[in-house]
């Protein structure tokens, strides 16, 4: 594990809006052209890694408030969408759960002291979709590690010079990290469900099952789009619950600290499904929604 990556990718462009970074400049972000993005009036915006970081950009660890194995990766100040991500202790390894744009030196430093001081290993880092790819090419080499990532997307990994060489692209339902943790096809996204030895099973997932700010009204909903206000169809939202209903989970994250359900999770979600159905206009007995 090392920060010669950093140094040697600092001035690739990356996009501001949606934190993809290339390996030459283009005309306008190709994540971003796609309609569940969107790229701003005046064209797509581009920063770097040393713009960030000469800019005082900074990763606060911020140790989850519940599970003591479980650490955020905030970027300060915010960048793109504000990926945070999560780096989660099993009882078979270290797993980062998606990426960040920004990338640092110390941050690195500091997950490898983690990884070493516990004597396990370092599984990889698993991304649920392409708007998480962001500088995981970065990530990876100076976390010495593998990306994991369902090979439905392989096409939006925009880093193509080291795209058969820091991702394992894999095929079918599941993937297996470790004993512990399992990434879960949900259609066009993916979750990541973690077995824990005390509290219950868990879901990260990012916004493929987007958790409601509220902490006293707890709501989920399911989006093709959520900068652009489209939602998914009651197909696809079932897709999603028919993949992870078979797994027990008492809590559930999104990609950001604040976006949680901590107890009861997978009743909110079921409970998300059915009103989502219902408030787009359909009749829930139209649909089989297995419990």
């Amino acid at each position: 594990m090392n920060s010669s990556p950093i140094e040697a990718d600092l001035d690739l462009p990356i996009c501001a809006t949606c934190g993809a970074q290339f390996d030459e400049l283009p005309s306008v972000c190709s994540i971003c052209l796609d309609d569940r993005q969107w790229v701003p009036i005046g064209g797509s915006i581009w920063t770097s890694l040393r713009q960030l970081r000469d800019s005082g950009r900074t990763i606060v660890f911020k140790e989850d408030a519940v599970d003591p194995d479980m650490t955020w990766l905030v970027t300060s100040p915010p960048l793109a969408i504000a990926q945070s991500p999560l780096l989660v202790k099993t009882p078979s390894g270290w797993l980062m759960i998606e990426c960040c744009p920004f990338v640092s030196a110390e941050a690195v430093a500091e997950v490898s002291k983690r990884v070493a001081d516990s004597g396990l290993p370092f599984l990889g880092i698993a991304l649920s979709h392409p708007h998480w790819y962001n500088s995981g090419t970065v990530w990876a080499r100076a976390l010495g590690c593998k990306i994991y990532a369902s090979a439905l997307d392989k096409e939006w990994w925009v880093r193509r010079s080291s795209v058969d060489e820091v991702v394992e692209w894999w095929d079918g339902p599941t993937k297996k990290l470790g004993e512990h943790a399992t990434m879960v096809l949900c259609g066009g996204s993916c979750v990541t469900h973690v077995e824990r030895p005390t509290r219950g099973g868990f879901l990260a997932c990012a916004d493929t099952i987007m958790i409601g700010w509220s902490s006293r009204v707890r709501s989920v909903s399911f989006m093709y789009s959520y900068p652009n206000h489209i939602p998914l169809a009651p197909p696809a939202i079932l897709t999603i619950w028919n993949a992870v209903r078979g797994y027990s989970f008492e809590d559930a994250y999104g990609a950001w600290p604040e976006r949680r359900l901590v107890g009861g999770a997978r009743d909110t979600v079921l409970q998300g499904v059915k009103k989502m159905i219902v408030d787009e206009g359909h009749k829930i007995e139209a649909f089989q929604v297995e419990e």
